[in-house]
Formats: structure tokens, sequence, C-alpha cells
């Protein structure tokens, strides 16, 4: 398996996806999509090292919703407050 797909009722659909980054360094990469926005991607990047896959591996297993959601949760954050940000402005 490679992929996981949650249904957050506090962030919608979240996928969790076993990945490589541009670097070579292996990762679990997370996809949600808030309201206002296109898909956006938070991840978990490791050592490029058989320790670091391994690693990815076991991480990538123990993801489950909570997971998921705490894993996303900063993407979200971060939008709030950009919105406070702009709301401010006007």
């Amino acid at each position: 398996m490679f992929a996981k797909i949650f249904d957050s009722e506090k962030y919608g659909q979240i996928v969790a996806m076993v990945g490589v980054e541009e670097d070579e360094n292996p990762s679990v990469r997370f996809y949600a999509k808030p309201e206002s926005m296109g898909v956006c991607m938070n991840s978990h990047v490791f050592q490029d090292t058989d320790e670091g896959y391994t690693d990815r591996d076991k991480l990538f297993e123990s993801v489950d919703l909570a997971r998921a959601e705490e894993a996303v949760s900063p993407i979200f954050a971060l939008i709030a407050f950009a919105e406070d940000l702009n709301s401010d402005e006007t």
C-alpha cells in the first residue's frame, strides 16, 4: 500500500502517501484541500538511508485518522492566520 484516504469531519478528505522528495529523501506526504484553496501538502521527511526508509514505512503504517488530522492541521492553521491578516487589512 502506498496511499491511505481518510474522511475527516474537521478537514474533509485527507490523503497520506508514501513519497520521495526532490532531494531523494523518503517522506510521508499528507494532502488536504481547504475550502478557499487548492490541494495543499505537508510532509514528514526522513534521511536518505536504509533506516530513513524503514522509519518512513513505520510512520506510514501507523497513520490513522487522528494522525492524518494532526499532520494537516498546520495547513488549516496557516490559512486561518492568513485570512485573519487579510480581514484586518480591509
